[in-house]
């Protein structure tokens, strides 16, 4: 196999996060319905399915998939800050901590927007290397706001 400027590498990077993802589970629909009009919730479901096609498409280096992935997290994302930004969005759990949500949730937006750039490139390392840091950013944010 011909190892095209480490893509065998990340090919075998990407099925373990596919896994990784898997094992974390998904907001179930029933669940964010049941709770009302909570926006964090919303965008958990819309992000935890783009997500799972980022990755698909990093996996096959498809700048092209991952920005079709992208499009439903921008009007999700519009209603979290407005909230967040506004006050009227409360943290079902360390809502004393609502500041370093704020921080956290820029943080991972701008990632977003980073990744979006390297789609639009069709950049694969730099997908590849985003995409690791919003895992990172889904893992610390769930560590910190779902105990």
């Amino acid at each position: 196999m011909k190892n095209r400027g480490g893509f065998v590498a990340i090919g075998a990077g990407m099925v373990l996060l596919v896994l990784l993802i898997g094992g974390f589970g998904e907001v179930p629909v029933k669940a964010v319905a049941a709770v009302g009009d909570n926006p964090i919730l919303d965008e958990m479901v819309i992000v935890d399915k783009a997500f799972r096609e980022i990755v698909s498409a990093v996996a096959v280096g498809s700048g092209p998939k991952v920005l079709r992935a992208l499009q439903p997290l921008h009007a999700a994302s519009e209603k979290t800050y407005d909230d967040l930004h506004s006050g009227a969005l409360t943290l079902p759990k360390n809502e004393k901590n609502i500041s370093e949500f704020v921080n956290m949730d820029e943080k991972f937006h701008h990632h977003i927007e980073k990744l979006a750039e390297a789609a639009h490139k069709d950049n694969k390392d730099t997908m590849l290397s985003i995409t690791k840091k919003l895992m990172d950013a889904c893992v610390n944010c769930h560590k910190t706001f779902k105990q």
